[in-house]
């Protein structure tokens, strides 16, 4: 088993929320795609959907989705940050091209 605790899947998206409103104030304030997100409350525990009393199996469940669900945000925040630097590469690549041949 896991030693290390799970966080729930609220905390995961309350994370994943702050984590894109922070990124998107920072960026380079485009705007308009801001406009095609709407802030969604987070879902609460679904386990308590179904009592209290709950198999162990769901609980582990749960926990693996939690893991999952955590690693596939750090995955699209790694590709995000990806595009954003090649898109930067690419924005300052004939600038620096003829920089450097201006200095050999």
């Amino acid at each position: 088993m896991h030693a290390h605790p799970t966080p729930s899947l609220a905390a995961l998206l309350n994370a994943c929320s702050q984590e894109a409103a922070d990124s998107g104030h920072a960026s380079s304030g485009g705007g308009e795609d801001d406009e095609e997100y709407a802030e969604v409350a987070p879902p609460g525990r679904p386990l308590s959907w179904f009592g209290t009393l709950v198999a162990p199996s769901l609980r582990q469940a749960e926990a693996h989705f939690g893991e999952a669900l955590a690693l596939a945000v750090q995955a699209a925040n790694a590709q995000r940050r990806l595009r954003q630097g090649v898109d930067a590469w690419r924005a300052a690549g004939p600038a620096m091209g003829s920089a450097a041949a201006s200095q050999a």
